[in-house]
């Protein structure tokens, strides 16, 4: 990981905010990068870095203000919270653009703070802890009766449609 962030620094050298689509590579620069430079000289660099980075929906919220989305989409759709943005502004952010949507409700479902069991390496290491944590939020998200399920996290979504799809009873999912 320290050579993929050694590429992000000269990358993404300078002051400009660095964007990114998932909450979970968003994470990785702000809080999982710091820790795998906690003794190396490129600690400071890094960290400056991760104060600069956020998740697409907080940037838009809390970084440039928006509190609404324009345009008009006729779902109900349930909105995963992947683990990698829990104690960070992404949830809340991403609920203030949704509910701004004409059209569009968010349902709730059942143990919403519950991980969807992917990950990165934990499905790996642990293939059948990660495939009953997948099912069980399958369950609560299938009782909400969503149009759709929509995260900010596509490999959240990736692990759930695969788990729907295996079980033969595939789930429409969508980036928020």
């Amino acid at each position: 990981s320290r050579k993929v962030v050694r590429h992000a620094l000269r990358t993404f050298a300078g002051e400009d905010p660095v964007i990114l689509p998932s909450g979970s590579c968003a994470a990785m620069m702000f809080h999982g990068a710091p820790l795998a430079f906690e003794h190396e000289p490129d600690l400071p660099e890094v960290e400056a870095l991760g104060r600069r980075t956020w998740e697409l929906t907080d940037f838009l919220v809390n970084g440039l203000g928006l509190q609404s989305w324009p345009g008009r989409y006729a779902a109900k759709i349930a909105l995963h919270r992947p683990c990698h943005t829990r104690r960070t502004g992404t949830i809340a952010a991403t609920l203030t653009l949704l509910r701004s949507i004409p059209g569009l409700e968010v349902v709730e479902f059942g143990e919403v703070e519950q991980c969807c069991g992917f990950g990165g390496t934990f499905s790996v290491s642990f293939p059948n802890v990660s495939t009953a944590m997948g099912d069980l939020k399958l369950e609560h998200l299938r009782a909400a009766k969503p149009d759709l399920v929509a995260s900010v996290d596509m490999s959240c979504l990736m692990h759930l449609s695969g788990r729907a799809a295996h079980e033969g009873r595939p789930i429409k999912i969508m980036h928020v």
